[in-house]
């Protein structure tokens, strides 16, 4: 007697095998919180460049906010901190660029950062006498002339020329 479908249980058994073996029915796993650890720090990173990029670019905008998303999850970053500054100043928020360069200033000594608060300072058309003094260099005569666009350095600190 001659079988009607003499091929049908090799298919069947490829079936089985496929699907155990880990096909379109296999639920994802969770990430490991070592996996998820290493995402967000590759994307806090991916932020950080493309912050640096947008600054040289003279994108002030995008380079603050995407300074300040990465400053949500590290805010005792001192560098962070004068980025955020500096890109405060150039968008003429001077009330929050002081703030950002004393709190920076309060964890750090780096002198990027001094001589960016210096700079500030310098061109304040009225500077706190309350605010604390680093250099105390005197104000040049004659008005206070616009700072130069500031340069973020190849370490991501953005510093001025």
């Amino acid at each position: 007697m001659r079988r009607l479908f003499p091929y049908l249980p090799v298919v069947f058994a490829g079936l089985v095998l496929s699907v155990s073996a880990g096909g379109p029915a296999r639920a994802a796993k969770p990430p490991t919180p070592a996996r998820a650890d290493r995402e967000a720090a590759a994307k806090l990173a991916k932020d950080l460049a493309f912050a640096s990029e947008m600054a040289r670019k003279g994108l002030w905008r995008e380079a603050l906010f995407r300074w300040e998303r990465v400053l949500a999850q590290r805010p005792d970053d001192p560098r962070l901190l004068n980025n955020v500054a500096v890109a405060r100043e150039a968008l003429g928020d001077r009330e929050g660029a002081r703030q950002a360069y004393e709190r920076a200033l309060q964890l750090t000594t780096e002198r990027a950062v001094e001589d960016n608060f210096i700079y500030f300072r310098r061109a304040d058309p009225a500077p706190d006498p309350a605010a604390p003094g680093i250099g105390e260099a005197p104000a040049p005569t004659g008005g206070a002339p616009e700072p130069p666009a500031p340069d973020p350095a190849a370490d991501g600190t953005a510093r001025r020329p």
